[in-house]
């Protein structure tokens, strides 16, 4: 190698290193990924775009119509929502609430965690017409309800397991009967069960920011998992920060951005994970059959 092409080589190598990639993850990026997980959080019910008055984005058509562009690999691809999907009862929206999780059912959401919309509406009894969209919630922590822990999906040859927590200050609108657990108490018991059974661990926090970093940090190494996801408030992180040796995003609020993470397993069996907000722009294509059954339900 002649001194200007060495120049050049260790260049490269420093600018990788001031970006925080190494030579190997940077490679990963441009192929593709042995997962990909596709998630929104705190959309609470959003048919249309926030309404927001210097910069509107979202809508529920322009989401369907990114989430059908970025599937391109169904088999590698899971569709996750964080929690507080739904709207509030003393919402707008809630008017609403069976045909947008029946919508959010056909676009092809795999599971959907519980946030405090979720159990204001009434989960676990008396979601009724969400229930029959077929939509599969998941929630680590709340205790006496009928509803699962977690989930596990294979994608080939991997096993991922997802689930979500509440803050117990989320379950005060709960049916009797019903409240949630400690989260990190919850966790510190559940997580080790779930690595048992899956490959990759993705765990959404019905939580603002700073305290499921909080939370993060209460946890053993055991009981950490490989991504958290930010489900409450309106925070959106353009890329991941690592907190505990976890990377967390977030893609809140409205519906205005939809959250991607590729994930590439490594031959010692480690992950690394990539990460890409999608604001939904108004320029951005709908998907027809969507916007059309938008239209036909007729509420801002």
């Amino acid at each position: 190698m002649d001194s200007r092409s060495q120049r050049i080589s260790i260049l490269s190598v420093l600018l990788l290193c001031l970006a925080g990639l190494r030579p190997a993850q940077a490679q990963t990026d441009s192929t593709p990924p042995t997962l990909r997980l596709l998630y929104t959080s705190s959309v609470q019910g959003k048919l249309h775009d926030c309404g927001c008055k210097h910069h509107p984005l979202g809508g529920l058509a322009r989401r369907a119509a990114l989430l059908d562009d970025l599937s391109t690999d169904a088999s590698k691809t899971i569709v996750f929502d964080g929690g507080n999907l739904l709207p509030s009862p003393r919402s707008a929206e809630n008017g609403h609430a069976a045909d947008f999780a029946s919508l959010s059912a056909e676009m092809g959401y795999d599971v959907v965690g519980v946030g405090a919309r979720e159990i204001a509406q009434g989960l676990p009894d008396d979601l009724g017409p969400a229930r029959e969209s077929g939509l599969r919630f998941v929630s680590a922590n709340l205790d006496g309800a009928a509803i699962e822990p977690f989930a596990i999906l294979r994608r080939g040859a991997q096993r991922v397991a997802l689930t979500s927590v509440v803050s117990p200050a989320s379950a005060a609108e709960a049916r009797d009967g019903v409240a949630a657990g400690d989260p990190a108490t919850v966790l510190a018991r559940l997580l080790p069960q779930m690595r048992e059974k899956a490959d990759l661990v993705v765990l959404s926090c019905a939580m603002n920011l700073e305290d499921t970093e909080a939370l993060l940090r209460a946890l053993p190494d055991e009981a950490r998992p490989d991504l958290a996801i930010v489900s409450e408030g309106g925070t959106h992180l353009a890329t991941s920060r690592v907190v505990a040796s976890v990377p967390v995003v977030a893609a809140n609020s409205m519906g205005k951005y939809l959250g991607q993470v590729d994930f590439h397993r490594g031959s010692d069996g480690g992950w690394q994970a990539s990460s890409t907000l999608h604001p939904l722009e108004l320029s951005r294509p709908e998907d027809a059959e969507i916007a059309a059954a938008v239209d036909r339900i007729g509420i801002q």
